[in-house]
C-alpha cells in the first residue's frame, strides 16, 4: 500500500518533454527530502554517478531516460522511463498496469495505429514471413488462433500463402475487427472474429484445440509482464498436444524498449514460456527491437 509520502507518485503517462522534465526534477526533490533513494542494478563510475546526478537535479535529459527508486517509508517501487526527444514514456508504481496512450477500441485511434504500423516498423513483414514459413512447414491443414489480431495484417499474410487453413482472430476491439474485415476482404470467408480481452479469465472458454496459436506485437498490451505467464498457460490449454505457439512481441533490453515493466527481457519470456509447460522454447528472428519465439 502507498504510504502517505509517495502516495501521489501514481502511475501516469506523459503528454510530452515538459511532463518528462517535471517528472525528473519532482523525482530529484523527493530524493533530496529522503522519500525517495534511486535503485541501480550495478555499480556506477564516479563520471556515471555525476551525470546521473546532474540530470535529476538539474532536470536536463540524458540521452536514455531509465531511473528507479524506492520509497523509503513503504519499499513501493517506481520507474521512470521515457524517449527524451518525444517525451513518450511515463512514471510507474511497479506492480500497476502501464496506461496505454490509445484506446484501439476507438475507431479514430483504431485506423491510425493502421495507418502507422507498417510505415514504422517495416520489418514487421519478415515476422510475417517466417510465421507463414514455419506453419507452412507443417503436415496438414492447420486450425489457428491469433491473439491481438488487430487490422488483420498477419492474417491477410497467412490465409493468402496457405489456402488451406482456417483462423479465428480474437481482438477486443470491433473497430480493429472492421478493418481487418475490410484488408481481408474475400479471404474472410476461412476467418471467425471473436471479440474478447486475452487478459480475461475466460477468453479459452469454448476454444481449441488448434495447431498453432500466433501473436504479433501484442502481448504487451496486457498493460504489465506479470500477466504473460498466466496468457501462457492458456494458450497452452488451447493447443493441441503437438500444437506450436508462436509469440513476436517487443523485448527489454539492448536493442529494445526501456520500459522494464510492460516489456519482458529475452530471458524473462523464454522462462514464462517453460513454466507455463512448453519444454521446447527456440528464438526464430529478432529484428528491431521485437522478437519471435516458438514454444512447443
Amino acid at each position: 500500500m502507498p504510504c502517505e509520502e509517495c502516495r501521489e507518485l501514481t502511475t501516469h503517462l506523459f503528454r510530452g518533454v515538459d511532463d518528462l522534465v517535471n517528472a525528473v526534477r519532482l523525482a530529484s526533490e523527493e530524493t533530496e527530502r529522503g522519500v525517495l533513494s534511486r535503485l541501480t542494478t550495478r555499480e556506477l563510475s564516479n563520471a556515471e554517478q555525476q551525470a546521473v546526478d546532474s540530470s535529476l537535479s538539474s532536470g536536463a535529459l540524458p540521452h536514455r531516460v531509465h531511473f528507479r527508486f524506492k520509497c523509503e517509508v513503504c519499499g513501493d517501487r517506481f520507474t521512470l522511463s521515457a524517449n527524451p526527444t518525444t517525451g513518450e514514456g511515463g512514471w510507474t508504481r511497479e506492480g500497476d498496469d502501464v496506461p496505454s496512450p490509445i484506446d484501439l477500441n476507438s475507431p479514430k485511434d483504431a485506423a491510425a495505429w493502421e495507418e502507422t504500423a507498417m510505415h514504422k516498423r517495416p520489418w514487421r513483414a519478415d515476422f510475417f514471413e517466417r510465421i507463414a514459413g514455419e506453419i507452412a512447414s507443417a503436415p496438414g491443414p492447420a486450425r489457428i488462433l491469433e491473439l491481438g489480431s488487430g487490422p488483420g495484417f498477419l492474417a491477410r499474410q497467412l490465409l493468402q500463402r496457405l489456402p488451406e487453413v482456417t483462423m479465428h482472430l480474437l481482438d477486443q476491439s470491433n473497430a480493429m475487427h472492421a478493418l481487418a474485415r475490410d484488408r481481408l476482404g474475400e479471404l474472410a470467408a476461412r476467418a471467425t472474429f471473436l471479440t474478447a480481452s486475452f487478459k480475461e479469465p475466460d477468453w479459452p472458454d469454448r476454444l481449441g484445440p488448434y495447431d498453432f496459436v500466433v501473436t504479433l506485437q501484442a502481448v504487451h498490451e496486457l498493460r504489465h509482464k506479470r500477466h504473460a505467464l498466466p496468457l501462457h498457460r492458456q494458450v497452452r490449454s488451447v493447443l493441441r498436444p503437438d500444437g506450436v505457439y508462436l509469440i513476436a512481441d517487443h523485448y527489454c533490453g539492448p536493442g529494445g524498449m526501456a520500459n522494464d515493466q510492460l516489456y519482458l527481457r529475452i530471458d524473462e519470456q523464454q522462462a514464462a514460456l517453460r513454466e507455463a509447460g512448453f519444454t521446447q522454447v527456440t528464438e526464430l528472428l529478432r529484428e528491431g527491437g521485437l522478437v519471435l519465439h516458438r514454444a512447443a
